[in-house]
């Protein structure tokens, strides 16, 4: 650059860059002169922590180096023991469960029990069902007490008979009751008469249905041939005689 450019040159540009060269001169001083904020560590210190990682690192290591070199089957090593079985704990029945005797007519549904209180439900042949206390009678039966599947009674002289929880295919079936329609029951004999004549034509014209079904299995051909069938005799039926 020429003299006469730099003369030329404007002072404020200049200044910039005397302002800038004082400005890092400042910081150079600055960085020499004052003291550094990071504490220092001492050489026991630093020597401490790496001889500390050196030791946790060999400890890892020899530790994978004895699960590599371990051997598969040790010969110090015993098979496993066999354990015992469980010896079965089978319930004795009392003595005179054999001997007692089965109250006849009479099915137990189930028995139940809160606080102190308990009881059965039994159900007789005819269907009706009763709930029983302990210390109810049932045609001379008292009952004594319950257990899970089965209910004890004793009679006044002094005989026990039980009777055991029943299954659904021996219980007694209940009255079935035909469901009436909503609508409002016959007034007269005639209405019931010709309720009974609809009743007959629908029954004949079904088992007539019935009987113009071809024998054999329904196939397309046979649903083909009932169904010209079928047109022909309407045609021959609506022909003037």
């Amino acid at each position: 650059m020429s003299a006469r450019a730099l003369v030329m040159w404007p002072i404020e540009h200049l200044r910039f860059f005397a302002v800038a060269a004082v400005t890092c001169a400042l910081s150079m001083v600055i960085n020499a002169t004052w003291p550094p904020s990071i504490d220092p560590i001492s050489p026991a210190e630093l020597s401490g922590a790496e001889s500390e990682e050196v030791t946790m690192t060999s400890q890892a290591a020899q530790a994978s180096l004895d699960f590599i070199f371990r051997p598969l089957f040790r010969p110090s090593r015993k098979p496993h023991e066999q354990r015992e079985a469980i010896p079965t704990v089978r319930v004795e029945q009392p003595s005179g469960a054999a001997s007692m005797q089965t109250l006849a007519g009479y099915s137990l549904l189930g028995v139940f029990a809160s606080g102190e209180t308990s009881g059965a439900i039994v159900a007789a042949e005819e269907g009706l069902r009763k709930r029983l206390h302990v210390g109810d009678d049932l045609d001379g039966w008292r009952l004594q007490r319950t257990s899970l599947r089965a209910a004890y009674f004793e009679n006044s002289a002094g005989a026990e008979a039980a009777i055991e929880l029943a299954i659904a295919s021996s219980l007694p079936m209940l009255p079935t009751v035909a469901a009436r329609s909503p609508s409002a029951p016959p007034t007269s004999a005639t209405s019931d008469e010709s309720e009974s004549a609809d009743f007959r034509e629908t029954s004949e014209a079904e088992t007539a249905r019935r009987s113009q079904r071809p024998p054999g299995p329904v196939t397309f051909e046979s649903i083909g041939a009932r169904k010209r069938a079928e047109q022909e005799a309407a045609r021959n039926k609506s022909k003037p005689k």
